[in-house]
């Protein structure tokens, strides 16, 4: 109790802090100095560390954030594109081509990795006899979905993604599931 009446005390002695600013900048400056650090930031190092990466946070250098703070409330708004605003911000640096590409995302090479490399591992880990019977799956039907994948077929490929971790979250607590199994006698 006595901590969260501390938690509490901290987060209003931050609100206080800039009330003489206009409402944009009050809530930017309580973010930053709320939820940047407490979680953000701390999620980044935690999870960067975990999987040893080394992470930069380019857009906290302070010189961009200071520029950022500065500039007018009404180019901040969510009205705008921030992606349109940072690419006009630093077109005379980057290529045209950067600037004027479409948002790509990323995605692994799944289908490459499972027909590849991984295509034995996969099959056996899908069609394992313990986990097919402990989680009552039908045998043949996974096997169907395996061969259409393995000849071109990607329309299955997140049914055999989730298949496949499933199954390596099975077999790591190797589990015998009470209950939904099929009896055969």
């Amino acid at each position: 109790f006595f901590y969260k009446k501390l938690f509490i005390k901290k987060l209003y002695e931050k609100s206080q802090k800039y009330l003489g600013q206009n409402l944009a900048t009050r809530t930017a400056m309580f973010d930053i100095e709320t939820q940047l650090p407490d979680e953000f930031l701390s999620m980044t190092d935690k999870l960067s560390m975990m999987n040893s990466l080394e992470v930069r946070t380019p857009f906290l250098d302070h010189i961009f954030f200071e520029k950022v703070l500065q500039m007018p409330n009404n180019l901040k708004s969510s009205s705008l594109s921030y992606k349109k605003l940072l690419k006009s911000a630093f077109s005379s640096d980057l290529p045209e081509r950067l600037v004027l590409s479409q948002k790509k995302g990323f995605s692994l090479p799944i289908s490459i990795w499972f027909r590849g490399e991984l295509k034995d591992f996969v099959t056996h880990a899908i069609l394992n006899e313990s986990y097919i019977d402990s989680m009552n799956l039908n045998r043949n039907f996974i096997s169907t979905l395996l061969l259409n994948f393995f000849e071109g077929d990607n329309s299955s490929i997140i049914l055999i993604w989730r298949l496949f971790m499933l199954s390596q979250w099975f077999d790591t607590r190797d589990l015998k599931i009470e209950g939904i199994q099929n009896d055969k006698k």
